[in-house]
């Protein structure tokens, strides 16, 4: 009876319109990233001979002129500007020919240089974070990031390659992926693959009720198909991903490091250290079934109050977007709890296995092993009530 049930469950799902009509979106959606928005993107490190060309001529033109009227020196309060733009357009001309000649490496060793130097003056009257609250913190971090990042790329002995400069090879871009809002995209469609779980079996009352099975049994096998399922169409979206990112724009290397800060009260880079990028994504990843699973488990408790998927699907996707409005960089404590004990600051699981939420939250207590305590603990308490709403809404009831 259970293979019955299992089987039966399987092709209502697999053969389901509205799923594969979403399926067929999130693709269209995964396309259009890869072809259109990665390749437009505006990255901090991207490198354009033309414009860094038109800089240059700019500034030489300048320089001329000082030449001519011997404004080479020390200014009271310009400082040796002359001397500080003949080291920018030394600097910048040797990373065009490394980089006109696809000698990446030599290029990051030219603007690594730079960057120690004069790059965190760049990076600190940039408009980056313009709508963060600690924008110039943020900026500061960012470019002790970028230091300890570029330097690792040259530590080893891996081909270094543009791509991995502006992150855009796949490995960075799975944790980037799962570090910001794309990961609620990923969460609803758990919700919405799953969201009509139970109303769609009043077009199959009879073989339903046939089965010498318990009403919570039938549940959780409901739920096993469901979370299953997904996971296939999320392994596969991001087995898509992979090959076709792969083919334009690179692996990386499972040996690349991504720098993070620790402890929270020092600012400077001496105290900062390196994870692996595999095993971050490794460890975001893990969280994403258990995640899937609470969703899933709530999709079944809201169907058996409203009996209706879009009441479902309403609430569940407010309930996974209450994640937005409790997070705050402001905020340490909500309701007189540590923010670190809701579930839904463990949404952003590429944050979590980063311990980037640490720095933007700036506390120390939202870990990979807190996020596993708190996720069971939410377990436990959605499995309570799915048992007890069960029971106060039996299979005749429901149907």
């Amino acid at each position: 009876m259970f293979r019955t049930l299992l089987s039966h469950e399987f092709k209502l799902t697999f053969f389901s319109k509205k799923n594969n009509i979403f399926i067929g979106f999130l693709l269209l959606l995964l396309s259009l990233y890869i072809f259109i928005l990665l390749p437009n993107q505006d990255h901090e490190e991207s490198f354009s001979v033309e414009e860094v060309t038109q800089e240059l001529e700019d500034i030489e033109a300048l320089q001329d002129y000082r030449r001519d009227q011997g404004y080479t020196g020390t200014g009271v309060m310009s400082g040796p500007h002359y001397a500080s733009q003949e080291f920018y357009l030394d600097i910048h001309n040797r990373q065009i020919t490394a980089y006109q000649k696809d000698n990446i490496r030599r290029y990051l060793h030219h603007r690594l240089y730079y960057l120690d130097q004069f790059g965190e003056e760049e990076y600190i009257q940039s408009d980056l974070f313009a709508g963060e609250p600690f924008p110039g913190k943020d900026r500061l971090h960012l470019y002790n990031q970028t230091l300890l990042r570029f330097q690792s790329y040259l530590d080893q002995d891996h081909t270094i390659t543009m791509e991995m400069v502006e992150q855009k090879s796949t490995i960075q871009q799975m944790q980037q992926l799962i570090s910001q809002l794309t990961i609620y995209l990923l969460f609803f469609s758990v919700i919405y693959f799953n969201n009509d779980t139970l109303t769609r079996d009043k077009e199959h009352k009879t073989l339903l009720q046939g089965l010498p099975l318990t009403w919570y049994s039938t549940l959780n096998i409901k739920s096993l198909v469901g979370l299953l399922y997904t996971l296939c169409i999320l392994g596969g979206s991001f087995l898509f991903f992979i090959v076709i990112n792969s083919l334009l724009n690179g692996f990386g290397h499972l040996e690349l490091l991504l720098p993070f800060k620790e402890p929270l009260e020092q600012v400077n880079i001496a105290h900062y250290d390196y994870l692996s990028l595999f095993h971050v994504l490794l460890k975001g990843l893990s969280l994403i079934p258990i995640i899937a699973y609470i969703f899933i488990r709530l999709n079944i408790i809201l169907s058996l109050i409203f009996k209706n998927p879009w009441a479902v699907l309403m609430v569940n996707t407010t309930l996974l977007m209450s994640g937005t409005f409790i997070y705050s960089r402001d905020r340490e404590t909500l309701f007189g709890f540590d923010i670190s004990s809701f579930p839904q600051i463990y949404f952003e699981v590429g944050k979590i296995a980063s311990s980037e939420m640490n720095y933007l939250l700036n506390i120390d207590g939202v870990t990979y092993s807190k996020a596993l305590v708190v996720l069971c603990i939410t377990i436990l308490a959605v499995e309570l009530i799915l048992w007890v709403t069960s029971k106060l809404v039996p299979k005749q009831r429901f149907y």
